[in-house]
């Protein structure tokens, strides 16, 4: 077992508002993303463009020194989501241990 963490993006659905659409970004064990998103065990979070901004500004902070190698990922994965809530989309993320 250990921490798995999904970003997805999908359309507002009222019926539905956790539904996952297409996964944007899937980290595994990447403690310093999940302090920094800051969410518990199997809660889903949704972001909006200022989280995902604050994200990607923070990259530096969220990594501090390390050259850990999820922070392209990270980068590219968010940078997807700024684009979808951008066109109105809903960003989820959720982490599960």
């Amino acid at each position: 077992m250990g921490l798995d963490q999904y970003l997805y993006h999908a359309k507002p659905d009222l019926f539905d508002p956790f539904s996952q659409g297409d996964e944007l970004g899937y980290w595994r064990k990447d403690w310093h993303l999940q302090d920094y998103i800051s969410t518990g065990n199997c809660e889903s979070r949704f972001l909006d463009l200022a989280d995902v901004e604050a994200i990607l500004s923070d990259l530096d902070i969220i990594y501090d020194d390390t050259r850990d190698s999820y922070i392209e990922n990270t980068k590219e994965a968010f940078t997807k989501a700024k684009q979808f809530i951008l066109k109105g989309e809903r960003i989820i993320y959720y982490a599960d241990w």
